[in-house]
């Protein structure tokens, strides 16, 4: 009777799990109103399932991706998709699988594959050093594995998140014990990886993912820039960073 309750217990705990990794990992959110200044320089595009954004620059022949945090979709990201574009580059964004206006449905290895999709559709016009990946959150852990399995040599991670663990961790407090099963998005194993530039920037007040936590990341990044409180990411360090390639 003992064994019977344990596995309805371990069976409750594996369903948890599921539905967290399903339904709590990824917040698409409800597309909003798209800015004016986007408006007038992006044209969108359907590629394959994905719903991709493109802000053209005839001035210059590198290409920003940009990958998005695992909450909200592109309409949440624009402003800075648009101080990107700014900087003088091509920047090409998307909405993962299941965000927006793309189909399918979310999962970490789902993310990875609509990352290789995107990047593979870049390559078609680019050479892998006209490639700069931007990874924001969730988005630094994607942009590193296209890195990897593209050779592109330039990453700048914007509030990496070391590992879903970590989040985890954090939301469970004392009950940490029990963030075990999710292991997920882990940037530090793909940095050992990495033989690429590395940017990374980080606010020391970030409380989702605190700066503690990012200690180690910081040691395996080529650039480290701490923030102050809710500071914009340094635009003229990012720009310096892309024209020293």
């Amino acid at each position: 009777m003992l064994f019977n309750i344990l596995l309805i217990i371990l069976l409750q705990f594996f369903i948890i799990v599921i539905i967290i990794k399903r339904f709590v990992y990824f917040k698409p959110g409800k597309y909003t109103e798209i800015n004016t200044e986007i408006n007038e320089k992006y044209k969108e595009i359907k590629h394959n399932h994905l719903n991709v954004w493109i802000l053209p620059n005839s001035n210059s022949n590198r290409v920003i991706i940009y990958f998005k945090d695992r909450v909200g979709n592109l309409t949440h990201y624009q402003e800075k998709i648009y101080k990107l574009y700014n900087l003088g580059y091509k920047v090409i964004a998307f909405d993962y699988s299941g965000y927006g206006k793309s189909n399918g449905v979310p999962s970490e290895q789902q993310l990875y594959d609509d990352g290789s999709i995107i990047t593979s559709y870049i390559r078609q016009t680019n050479f892998p050093h006209e490639i700069i990946l931007y990874g924001e959150g969730i988005g630094s852990s994607i942009a590193l594995h296209v890195a990897i399995k593209y050779n592109i040599s330039t990453v700048i991670l914007d509030s990496p998140l070391p590992s879903i663990n970590v989040l985890a961790k954090k939301i469970l407090g004392k009950a940490k014990i029990l963030a075990f099963p999710f292991t997920e998005f882990n940037i530090q194993s793909l940095l050992r990886l990495y033989s690429g530039k590395s940017l990374m920037f980080h606010s020391i007040d970030n409380k989702t993912i605190p700066y503690n936590s990012t200690l180690t990341l910081q040691k395996m990044v080529t650039n480290h820039i701490p923030l102050q409180g809710s500071q914009d990411p340094p635009w003229e360090d990012i720009k310096k960073f892309i024209n020293d390639i």
